[in-house]
């Protein structure tokens, strides 16, 4: 996680009477987002948590803003957010069982991160995390490598629950998606593994289904945005993010009527 960040909870700059409590677990962490978005469970099926919107919406409609500092990546955890217990990358690397793909080692960095993050914080970010974790769905194959991965992990340091560690890797797994190399763009089969707030509970793996996309936004056009949108902020963020040009804005790309699913596809 990176150091500008911070779970401290600001004073709401505008806090509609619907608004969705799931939501507001993001605030901390910088992120806008419409009063119409909506959250609701999704039995059975990943991503086990859904949006939908409170009313229509246009096509290129803003939805939520997501800043560089609040997308999770291998590169961008810092060991003393979880109290010194997480083993550099390259440790991680020679953990993988033979034949497994290196990719799997951010996979299960992040995963392990995630799931000590839960066991030892128990952060806002962890409780919008757990409402759309579920171990069952992981392959035999990942969840056998999974399993070696963390026994051999074990024996170095201290661990989370293996069941804990198993569900964040199915989230990690169904949850994220690929960036450039520069980080400025979504790329099928990318270098850099990244899981975005909010942005999780959307993807979709459909191809004809998705009503969503993500594009970056640089500081001039996210101001114009924030007066121009009814997005909601903690005051402390915003001040924070008018100093930071990196942000992902998540818009509609069709109309959407009140009700609908909002779907963005995901890339691998």
């Amino acid at each position: 996680m990176n150091r500008r960040r911070s779970h401290r909870i600001g004073r709401v700059l505008y806090m509609a009477k619907d608004e969705d409590k799931c939501l507001r677990y993001l605030r901390p962490l910088g992120v806008g987002t419409h009063p119409c978005l909506r959250s609701q469970p999704s039995h059975g099926v990943p991503p086990f948590l859904s949006l939908s919107t409170s009313t229509d919406l246009l096509p290129f409609s803003p939805l939520a803003t997501i800043p560089d500092t609040a997308v999770w990546t291998v590169g961008a955890l810092h060991d003393d957010d979880v109290e010194g217990l997480m083993p550099p990358r390259e440790v991680c690397l020679t953990l993988l069982s033979p034949g497994a793909n290196n990719a799997l080692c951010d996979v299960f960095c992040l995963a392990l991160y995630f799931a000590l993050n839960v066991y030892r914080r128990a952060s806002v970010w962890s409780k919008w995390q757990l409402q759309q974790i579920s171990s069952a769905s992981i392959s035999c194959d990942d969840r056998i490598r999974a399993v070696e991965f963390f026994q051999l992990l074990s024996q170095h340091s201290l661990t989370p629950p293996l069941d804990l560690f198993l569900s964040m890797t199915e989230y990690t797994l169904t949850h994220s998606v690929r960036l450039s190399k520069d980080g400025r763009q979504l790329q099928k089969d990318g270098p850099s593994l990244s899981v975005m707030p909010l942005v999780d509970a959307t993807l979709s793996k459909a191809t004809t289904e998705a009503n969503l996309v993500l594009q970056r936004c640089d500081a001039e056009g996210i101001q114009t945005l924030r007066r121009a949108s009814p997005l909601l902020y903690t005051r402390h963020c915003q001040r924070r993010r008018s100093e930071d040009p990196g942000v992902w804005v998540l818009k509609t790309n069709k109309h959407v009527k009140k009700g609908e699913q909002l779907t963005l596809q995901q890339l691998f």
